[in-house]
């Protein structure tokens, strides 16, 4: 169960989001954007899956620090390169 609380259900929530997008992402810049609008809903995964294991209703094991471990870093690496491409596109436009 480990590898799919850390590795499958994570991999459709960024699926359902490309797919429920109205503009498919074709480049770097895009898929950026697609997973900042993506990681709230990891969050609030991560903590969904660490308030079933706290109840006891989902035996995780390490699946919530594993999550967290992964996504906090992705989070700020995707927010980093938000920020270039937007202070990027501000400049082109200059």
């Amino acid at each position: 169960m480990f590898y799919f609380y850390t590795q499958a259900i994570p991999a459709v929530i960024v699926l359902l989001g490309y797919l429920l997008t109205r503009r498919k992402p074709s480049r770097f810049p895009d898929f950026v954007g697609l997973l900042l609008k993506v990681s709230p809903v990891m969050f609030g995964y991560i903590f969904l899956l660490n308030y079933l294991d706290m109840n006891g209703w989902v035996d995780s094991g390490w699946a919530v620090y594993t999550l967290f471990f992964f996504t906090v870093p992705i989070f700020f690496t995707v927010l980093l390169f938000k920020l270039y491409f937007v202070r990027r596109a501000k400049r082109l436009l200059k």
